[in-house]
């Protein structure tokens, strides 16, 4: 079976990010227009993320707001278990997409594939690893 963009959902989580948030979904939206994408916001009701958010939602963007700082591991749970497609584009909100790679993705996604992308090793620190001195070659 061929994939298509139809069977894949962007997700992300956002708290009190307004900016942030907006970059990353316009550079997704530069890309994927009709793409599903799915928000969950944390954001303080008297944030602009907040209002920001909720004015994102449409028929190809579903917003889920929570009143509170959901974190980013439970914000992701919610948005999993509400796709409805087969697969799930995660995606931080402080990201910027300059070339898609999305539908170079799918094509490798088969029945029993777990995920595709890129990994990075990162130091303890959250730095790349090997960026500062103290990382052990």
């Amino acid at each position: 079976m061929q994939n298509s963009m139809k069977d894949i959902t962007g997700i992300t989580v956002s708290h009190n990010t307004a900016s942030l948030l907006e970059e990353a979904y316009n550079s997704v939206r530069k890309f994927h227009p009709d793409m599903q994408i799915i928000i969950i916001d944390g954001s303080d009701s008297t944030d602009p993320c907040y209002s920001y958010v909720c004015s994102l939602a449409s028929d190809v963007t579903t917003v889920g707001v929570c009143g509170y700082n959901i974190g980013h591991g439970r914000g992701m749970d919610v948005a999993i278990r509400m796709c409805k497609t087969r697969f799930a584009l995660i995606f931080d909100s402080d990201i910027v997409i300059v070339n898609s790679p999305v539908e170079k993705m799918l094509i490798m996604m088969e029945d029993d594939t777990y995920g595709v992308g890129y990994l990075e090793k990162t130091g303890f620190d959250g730095y790349e690893y090997g960026a500062k001195p103290h990382h052990k070659q």
